[in-house]
């Protein structure tokens, strides 16, 4: 599974997350704000219509559509073909695990090791 645009998933052992973390906090302040997931997100975004396609990421990645379309599948909540910024946004605050709008390395972490869904989590 491509872990930078899923933004850390997410079965990489304990030394990939942050390696995955250090990829995605552009700024190195080891928090994770939405604009830095924004813009690995727009970096994927590779004709700028603020949605990304398993093609794009496929291509951005350099992997094939079948590596990642299951873990693509998982975050296209609405089934339309594209991760758009809503369903970006659900995916972040899913990983805030206590809502200040920040993600630390440990929630991070946390989140990444859990196994149920993004969406229904608290």
């Amino acid at each position: 599974m491509n872990s930078l645009f899923i933004f850390a998933v997410f079965a990489l052992i304990a030394s990939c997350y942050g390696q995955t973390f250090s990829l995605i906090d552009s700024n190195k302040d080891d928090i994770l704000v939405f604009a830095e997931y924004k813009a690995i997100f727009d970096a994927y975004d590779g004709n700028s219509d603020n949605a990304v396609t398993a093609v794009e990421v496929a291509a951005a990645t350099k992997l094939t559509v079948p590596q990642i379309q299951a873990s693509f599948n998982s975050y296209d909540f609405n089934k339309d073909g594209n991760i758009d910024v809503k369903e970006l946004r659900t995916v972040f605050d899913a990983f805030d695990l206590d809502k200040n709008g920040e993600i630390s390395l440990a929630e991070f972490v946390k989140r990444t090791q859990q196994t149920q869904p993004v969406v229904g989590r608290k």
